[in-house]
């Protein structure tokens, strides 16, 4: 199974803040589905979220972490291509002619980008969720997506 990280959870397993209970429970979650030989997918708009903020709050050190973590057995970066721009801006107008966007018109909206990863992603592989904290908002575009945080995770596996 094919897993792309949100941001949120993205965030997290980056964070070194061992005596926070959510930061080391997604580590865990993280480990227990490498350890299942699931792929976990870090997505160029996830990385640009998480990273920016980090640079906002002059946490350099949570930078390289973030970099590193690419290289990290069970994890890896899926660049932002052509492909995901293309299906991006098809669900980005799907959304506002429908009524259903999840940013203002005028913002880059990273949730059609995370979630036309994930379609793209699962055309070429197979299964995949995104793990995210805001299921809501992606699930709109006909992805299959799951907070990081539900407890059923590995029953499918």
């Amino acid at each position: 199974m094919n897993i792309i990280l949100d941001s949120g959870p993205l965030g997290l397993i980056t964070n070194k803040n061992a005596k926070n209970r959510e930061i080391a429970e997604c580590k865990i979650w993280a480990n227990s589905l490498i350890s299942k030989d699931c792929n976990i997918y870090i997505p160029a708009i996830s990385y640009y979220e998480v990273r920016r903020e980090l640079i906002r709050t002059m946490k350099l050190d949570g930078v390289r972490r973030l970099d590193n973590l690419k290289y990290v057995k069970g994890f890896e970066y899926i660049e932002m291509t052509q492909e995901i721009i293309v299906k991006a801006s098809e669900l980005w107008a799907w959304a506002r002619n429908t009524g259903q966007q999840t940013a203002h018109d005028d913002a880059v909206d990273g949730d059609v980008i995370l979630a036309a990863t994930a379609i793209i992603k699962a055309q070429q592989e197979g299964k995949t969720i995104i793990a995210t904290t805001n299921v809501r908002h992606i699930q709109r575009y006909y992805t299959d997506t799951k907070n990081w945080k539900e407890k059923d995770w590995t029953v499918n596996l």
